[in-house]
């Protein structure tokens, strides 16, 4: 069995190498693509991560209530309705946060302006994710799919 059969190659592109997902900024986590040419977009240094493709999370939504439970604790001044009908699309399934009433996104992020919101959920999502045991999270942005691998990753980094 060939690795790729197993395992899918990220890319990471930088102004110089990241050998190690460091906890610092808004989402203690890096971007990668599947697609050498959009990291390329963002720095002409590659770094290449090998991650597990059952390790790749998706939709939480496997996780069951494990994924509920870590939500409501992240947002623990969140109603239940809060969580199960607006948190939970966003952050397990990877719902558009634009989806929803903006007012309701800006009060549980805590957040003046819906790009921050936006972010916040993100890096929620990638933290929640590394918490149910995923080395990579699949999450929508500006390239279309983008994957998250969060400080914690078991991802392997590749010269």
């Amino acid at each position: 069995m060939a690795l790729l059969d197993v395992a899918v190659c990220l890319y990471h592109g930088g102004h110089e190498p990241v050998p190690k997902v460091k906890k610092e900024g808004i989402f203690d986590a890096i971007f990668a693509s599947t697609d050498k040419e959009v990291a390329l977009s963002h720095g002409d240094v590659l770094s290449i991560y090998i991650v597990n493709k059952n390790k790749i999370g998706e939709n939480f939504s496997e996780k069951g209530n494990e994924a509920v439970s870590l939500i409501r604790q992240y947002y623990s001044d969140a109603s239940a309705d809060d969580v199960d009908n607006i948190l939970y699309p966003i952050i397990a399934e990877d719902s558009p946060a634009w989806n929803f009433d903006n007012s309701d996104i800006l009060r549980l992020t805590r957040q003046l302006d819906m790009g921050e919101a936006c972010w916040s959920l993100q890096a929620a999502r990638g933290r929640i994710g590394n918490q149910l045991g995923y080395d990579a999270v699949i999450t929508q942005d500006e390239h279309g799919i983008s994957y998250m691998i969060p400080f914690g990753s078991k991802a392997r980094y590749r010269k």
